[in-house]
């Protein structure tokens, strides 16, 4: 049996109303994890036009000022 499995036959004993917060603290991490990814490639992609010369790259002065 994989964990998913154990989870799923665990979430099944659950009362509804610790399922619904179960399927909604999931939903929040879901999110978090798409927001990271999202952000993620957001940098390689400009850490790619750094590296073809399509964009100048920043020191670590000019990022904390904001320019």
């Amino acid at each position: 049996m994989t964990t998913a499995s154990a989870l799923l036959e665990v979430f099944k004993t659950l009362p509804p109303k610790s399922k619904k917060e179960f399927v909604h603290l999931l939903t929040e991490e879901n999110d978090k994890t798409n927001l990271f990814m999202k952000s993620l490639e957001r940098g390689l992609k400009e850490v790619r036009a750094i590296e073809s010369g399509e964009k100048k790259g920043k020191t670590l002065k000019e990022i904390l000022n904001g320019n």
